[in-house]
């Protein structure tokens, strides 16, 4: 897997208080052990990542890495999400791993592919 077949252009971020805003208030959830994603129908061609980390969490260099570890999981995953989606992660826990960012969206992805199906 190289970072040619699996873009992230700045596009696949949320960035503006307003798209986090609207997420925040028309949301469904996918609840883990390590963290909870937000998720809503964008209406884009491609879906989006948003991150809020805070400072419960650590210091800037461990919110940094998770930050990292979250858009990295992302990247490799997104084209798995079976419509383009604003998706907002909220991690708890400050050792969370790559593994267990990668396990959260493929719940995600599972989910929405049985609700497509019913």
């Amino acid at each position: 897997m190289t970072q040619k077949q699996f873009p992230f252009p700045r596009t696949a971020r949320i960035l503006r208080k307003r798209d986090f805003q609207r997420v925040f208030d028309g949301h469904q959830a996918v609840k883990g052990p390590a963290m909870t994603l937000l998720y809503l129908p964008n209406g884009l061609e491609e879906s989006r990542i948003g991150l809020v980390v805070g400072k419960k969490l650590g210091n800037s260099p461990q919110r940094n890495r998770i930050k990292r570890v979250l858009r990295e999981a992302f990247r490799l995953h997104r084209h798995e999400l079976p419509k383009p989606m604003d998706v907002v992660a909220l991690p708890r826990d400050p050792l969370i791993s790559f593994e267990d960012a990668v396990g959260a969206l493929g719940k995600l992805a599972e989910r929405l592919q049985k609700a497509k199906q019913a």
